[in-house]
C-alpha cells in the first residue's frame, strides 16, 4: 500500500484491501459504530447492585441466579478479590458464560471499569437482560481476599 505524506499514520495499519482514503474513512466509521455502544454505556446508571452492602446481601442470602463476576485477568484476581466472586476474564467471557439463564443477575467488577463495560456489552449482545456494573474493585468497602 502506498503511503502519502498527507496520510495519517494510523490509516496505514488497515487491512491491505482497505486501500483508498474513502474505504479507510468507511472502516473508521464502522469501527466507531461498533465501539460507540461500549463507550456510551457508563457505570453511572442507577441499579440495585451499586453498593457493597447490596452485593454482600445477595451473596450471604445465596440469592438464586446471582453471579458476581470479576473480569480481570487471573493474576489480578489472585492478588485481591471479593469473596464469592468468580473470575472470568473479559477476553473469554463469551466462551465461558457464568450461567445459561438469560434472566440471571450478573454483576461485573474489574480494576477500572473499562473491562466490565466491555463484558456488559458482550453479555447483553448475547441476550442477557440483567447485567450490572459494580465497577472498580477499589470501590468495594467489604472484605477482600488476598
Amino acid at each position: 500500500m502506498a503511503t502519502g505524506t498527507d496520510t495519517p499514520a494510523y490509516l496505514d495499519s488497515f487491512h491491505p484491501l482497505v486501500q483508498t482514503e474513502s474505504m479507510k474513512s468507511s472502516a473508521i466509521a464502522a469501527m466507531f459504530l461498533v465501539l460507540f455502544p461500549i463507550w456510551a454505556q457508563g457505570s453511572d446508571q442507577t441499579h440495585p447492585y451499586q453498593t457493597t452492602e447490596a452485593i454482600l446481601n445477595a451473596l450471604q442470602n445465596r440469592q438464586p441466579d446471582f453471579f458476581l463476576v470479576d473480569v480481570r485477568v487471573p493474576d489480578e484476581f489472585r492478588q485481591k478479590r471479593i469473596p464469592g466472586s468468580i473470575n472470568i476474564p473479559v477476553e473469554i467471557i463469551v466462551q465461558r458464560l457464568p450461567t445459561r439463564n438469560f434472566n440471571a443477575v450478573i454483576v461485573l467488577v474489574d480494576r477500572f471499569g473499562n473491562r466490565a463495560t466491555r463484558a456488559k456489552y458482550a453479555l447483553e449482545t448475547l441476550g442477557y437482560r440483567r447485567v450490572y456494573i459494580f465497577g472498580k474493585i477499589r470501590n468495594w468497602t467489604g472484605p477482600l481476599l488476598p
